[in-house]
């Protein structure tokens, strides 16, 4: 996920609270609109997190249907569900986080008229197509450790599960990286756990390059 030009960050936690709206409103489009079920999400290490869509039939996509999967998320105005995700999460995260004040720890965009249109753009949540739909660039897994910010990718299982700044994922060398690992690696075994009792027959059979 990639979060749009505008709004600018300051020390990071704005940057982290979209983030923290983009991927609430990637679940709900992909497990209520589109079918998904078994997702695992994890950060990057770096700015934007990652989120695998582990169902069978996802993983077993041809590359056209990969594409068309990936083009109906790039043009939500024209999808079914669009409606509801703006009234329900768009909507209201532009009205009372984008336009609150800087001092009231928002965003403190300028009051003016916005077109739908507009305040899509500022509010869903923007996908890094290369990496989608070329499974080669897939490279980051949970707990690889990025190579700019030396930070550690960490699982999560929701959005209110997701750091609230860059500092949350700890740097390697932390003298208290055990204790700050501990949740996170309960939380990727409870998923792991999960993902066994609810794999279908085949799924063994899918490559995990296709992830």
């Amino acid at each position: 996920i990639n979060a749009p030009k505008e709004p600018l960050v300051n020390d990071g936690r704005l940057w982290w609270l979209w983030l923290r709206h983009a991927v609430h409103v990637t679940l709900e489009v992909l497990r209520r609109h589109c079918g998904v079920q078994r997702m695992l999400c994890f950060t990057s290490g770096g700015r934007s997190p990652h989120m695998w869509c582990l169902d069978a039939w996802v993983l077993q996509q041809t590359g056209a249907e990969r594409n068309a999967f990936i083009d109906a998320l790039e043009t939500p105005a024209a999808q079914p569900w669009w409606s509801e995700i703006y009234t329900q999460l768009c909507e209201p995260f532009y009205r009372d986080v984008l336009l609150r004040s800087t001092a009231d720890g928002g965003f403190g965009l300028a009051m003016r008229d916005r077109s739908e249109q507009e305040i899509a753009l500022l509010t869903f949540p923007a996908f890094d197509v290369a990496v989608v739909k070329d499974k080669t660039h897939t490279h980051r897994v949970p707990f690889s450790i990025h190579d700019s910010s030396g930070r550690i990718a960490l699982p999560f299982a929701s959005h209110e599960d997701m750091p609230t700044c860059t500092a949350d994922m700890p740097l390697v060398d932390a003298p208290d990286l055990k204790r700050r690992l501990q949740r996170p690696l309960a939380l990727m075994k409870r998923a792991l756990s999960e993902l066994a009792t609810e794999a279908a027959p085949g799924d063994a059979d899918v490559p995990i390059a296709e992830i």
